[in-house]
């Protein structure tokens, strides 16, 4: 059923009231939820399919992240072989953030309005195509071959405002209550085992300037494997809903009064804050921790190492706080131990490296970085989950749309603070770490206002409406 207007579509106070399978201050779109009567008779199934789904999603994520970090840990012998400055070879890199932060809510909206297999299976025939536009580099001169690179990889880019806010949708659609946090989690941090992989490729596969078609030809040959299958079987939904609030959600499309509904709830502007300074943080750390650790004596190729343990750690993290989430339903306390752990950890990070406080040396410092991406990486997801959450029954994409915007902008306004703050003698930035430090304090402090208004919880535990879902065969 479609609404037919902003005004129908969020009742009014006394319009929800008059409902019994609400609770209080819930908002919900007259006529997406079941009757009481019709709630009874619902049988809610949850597919095995469900995780093949999640794993084909994933791989595309994985494949958009290889191609975004092609020249991160081979940005010298990509300069030397193109011919290109620094500046130049980073252009493939921040052509992905910026597409990612001006078209993130269009994503969202092509997502909430024309469903998962469109959007899914188009973000897939991007990276195909892009990727086998990369190989024409072996047929063009290197000057004129990066370039060509820059068009392959631009085409990638198009898919990640997509894949960036697919992840929340994709757990309401297919996974039962107890496995949403989970879900999202799997689903948003296959980006970061795609980053991890790239690195690792990259390493691995490029010795010399001629090496780079032996990458392309590997990434595209990762896009073909990842492309086809979800081309042919991905789905947007199964047959019947996994849960009560899957079930009430509606096609609709987006108007501004959805935009006003999400950030009318508390709880949500705290994460819009807190969420976006915990992203641009480690995504401002992670894209200069060669700059930061260079000054220090560090290679190029232990940097590397560093921040592919620091994603590892990351995903540990997330894979136990993940089902801890989902069986008890607690996330404010876990946002608060992520963002205290990610803060003390950073410290730690600091007094190492700077300070004659703690015995500096490659392994302190190493595990002062994997404790931080243990917790960074964890209450990534964790916070779009917890996002879907406070402004059911909005759009997921559209809040997970917003808190990816809210992300990239603080990325962006981090990293270019810290690059100024870098002393221009020694390269030293260790007023740059002083200012992380602040902004991490500061989303610590931010989360504590964090509300429990979980609506999503409020509405699945509503005991009139809810029925416990079934493996189906």
């Amino acid at each position: 059923m479609k609404s037919s207007g902003a005004s129908g579509k969020y009742p009014s106070k006394n319009a929800k009231d008059s409902d019994p399978l609400l609770p209080k201050n819930f908002d919900a779109p007259p006529g997406s939820l079941p009757t009481q009567e019709s709630a009874a008779k619902l049988e809610y199934m949850l597919y095995g399919r469900r995780w093949f789904m999640l794993a084909l999603f994933g791989s595309v994520c994985f494949v958009n992240n290889v191609v975004w970090l092609t020249f991160a840990t081979v940005e010298e012998t990509a300069q030397t072989y193109y011919n290109k400055t620094p500046f130049q070879i980073d252009i493939h890199a921040i052509v992905f953030q910026g597409i990612a932060t001006i078209l993130c809510l269009v994503g969202s909206s092509i997502i909430d309005t024309r469903g998962l297999r469109i959007s899914i299976t188009i973000a897939a025939a991007v990276n195909f195509f892009g990727s086998w536009v990369r190989c024409i580099t072996y047929f063009v001169k290197p000057d004129y071959a990066f370039w060509v690179e820059i068009a392959g990889g631009s085409i990638v880019a198009l898919a990640q405002p997509v894949l960036l806010v697919g992840a929340t949708k994709i757990a309401a659609n297919w996974f039962g209550p107890n496995e949403t946090t989970v879900a999202t989690g799997v689903a948003a941090l296959s980006n970061l085992i795609g980053m991890a992989a790239s690195f690792a490729l990259s390493f691995a596969l490029v010795k010399k300037g001629n090496d780079f078609i032996i990458l392309y030809l590997v990434h595209a040959g990762i896009a073909t494997v990842s492309s086809i299958p979800t081309i042919i079987f991905f789905r947007s939904k199964p047959p019947t809903p996994p849960s009560g609030s899957a079930n009430s959600k509606m096609e609709d499309k987006l108007t501004l009064h959805d935009f006003k509904y999400i950030f009318k709830q508390p709880s949500f502007f705290v994460l819009f804050i807190s969420f976006g300074i915990g992203f641009g943080i480690f995504a401002s750390l992670f894209s200069i921790l060669d700059q930061i650790l260079e000054p220090s004596g560090y290679s190029e190729m232990e940097s590397g190492y560093i921040g592919i343990a620091m994603i590892v750690s990351g995903l540990i993290g997330a894979a136990i706080s993940g089902p801890i989430v989902d069986k008890w339903k607690i996330y404010k306390e876990i946002l608060i131990v992520g963002f205290f752990g990610t803060a003390a950890s950073s410290a730690y990070f600091y007094l190492a490296l700077y300070t004659t406080y703690i015995p500096a040396n490659k392994y302190i410092v190493g595990s002062a970085l994997c404790l931080c991406g243990f917790f960074a990486v964890s209450i990534l997801p964790l916070s779009l989950d917890a996002g879907v959450e406070v402004t059911y029954p909005a759009p997921e994409a559209t809040a997970t749309g917003l808190l990816v915007l809210s992300g990239n902008l603080f990325s962006i306004i981090i990293l270019v603070i810290m690059n100024v703050l870098q002393k221009p003698d020694d390269g030293s930035m260790i007023d740059s770490v002083r200012f992380l430090l602040a902004m991490v304090g500061a989303s610590f402090f931010l989360v504590i206002f964090f509300k429990k208004d979980y609506k999503r919880i409020a509405y699945e535990k509503n005991e009139n409406q809810i029925a416990t879902p079934i493996n189906a065969q």
